[in-house]
C-alpha cells in the first residue's frame, strides 16, 4: 500500500520553498480547531441544537464534529491535487502513488473540495457505517468548504472519473485517512449520526468548516515543517496553538 503520510496539504513558496504540510497533520488539525470551538465557543444551547440535528448524544457530538470536519481536504488524497507541482508530486510519486501531471483544465475541473464531495461515500465504508441519505448531506456540506458549493452535478460527474479521483491505490490512501482520524479523535463508531442535518444546520456546519480551516490554515500557529524534521499526527498536535489561534 502507498505509504499517506507522503500525501501534502501545502507546500512552502517564496522564503518557505521546501516546506510542506503533511495531508494527516492539517486534517487533524482543522478538525481539532473544530472540536475546540465545539467546546469553547457553542453554547449549550446550540450544541443541545446540533446533537438533535444530527441524532447524536450530546457527548458523541464533539469527536464526529472534529472527524468530519477534518475530512474536508479528503480530495486531496487524489492524483490532479497530489501531482500538481513539486516537490510534493516527486515525494507522493515515491511513495508508490500513480498518475501524471494534470493540465490546468483538469486542475480546473476536479477542484479538491468537489472531489472530497464526490468521495466521501466510498472513503468511509468498511470504516463507519452512517446511512447514505447522511452522508450525502455531509458531502455536500464538505464540498462547500470554500465558501461556494459544487455545481449541482459536478461530484457525480468526478466520480465517474477514474482520472480525477484516481484508482485502488488512492481510494486505499483516503480509506486509510479515514481510519486515522477516528483513531485519533476517539469517534464512537458505534454511536453514529442518525439524522439528516436541515438546511440551517448544514449551513450552520459549512460555516463552522471554513472557519477551521481558515484558522488550521493559519502557518503562525500551524507552521509547515522542512524534512527531515516531522509533525508526529495525533489529538496533541499544537493545543496550546489552537487555543491561541482561536481567541485572536
Amino acid at each position: 500500500m502507498a505509504e499517506t503520510d507522503a500525501l501534502w496539504a501545502k507546500l512552502g513558496k517564496g522564503d518557505a520553498a521546501g516546506q510542506w504540510q503533511p495531508l494527516i497533520c492539517h486534517l487533524i488539525d482543522v478538525g481539532a480547531v473544530a472540536e475546540r470551538i465545539w467546546e469553547q465557543v457553542c453554547s449549550p444551547s446550540q450544541r443541545a441544537w446540533l446533537a438533535r440535528s444530527l441524532g447524536l448524544p450530546g457527548d458523541a457530538v464533539g469527536p464526529w464534529l472534529a472527524f468530519v470536519v477534518g475530512l474536508h481536504d479528503l480530495g486531496k488524497a487524489g492524483p490532479v491535487f497530489q501531482l500538481q507541482a513539486e516537490p510534493g508530486a516527486s515525494r507522493v510519486a515515491g511513495a508508490g502513488f500513480p498518475g501524471e501531471r494534470p493540465s490546468a483544465e483538469r486542475l480546473a475541473q476536479a477542484p479538491h473540495a468537489t472531489v472530497t464531495q464526490a468521495t466521501l461515500g466510498p472513503a468511509l465504508q468498511g470504516v463507519v457505517e452512517v446511512s447514505e441519505r447522511v452522508v450525502r448531506r455531509l458531502a455536500e456540506v464538505l464540498g462547500g468548504h470554500h465558501g461556494a458549493f459544487p455545481k449541482l452535478g459536478a461530484a457525480r460527474t468526478i466520480t465517474q472519473d477514474q482520472v480525477s479521483v484516481g484508482g485502488t491505490a488512492w481510494a486505499a490512501a483516503r480509506t486509510a485517512l479515514v481510519r486515522r482520524l477516528v483513531q485519533g479523535f476517539g469517534v464512537p463508531v458505534e454511536v453514529a449520526p442518525t439524522a439528516v442535518p436541515g438546511l440551517a444546520a448544514s449551513m450552520w456546519l459549512a460555516g463552522l468548516v471554513s472557519v477551521a480551516d481558515w484558522i488550521g490554515s493559519d502557518t503562525r500557529y500551524f507552521p509547515l515543517i522542512r524534512p527531515p524534521r516531522e509533525r508526529s499526527p495525533g489529538r496533541g498536535i499544537a493545543g496550546s496553538d489552537r487555543t491561541r489561534a482561536i481567541s485572536r
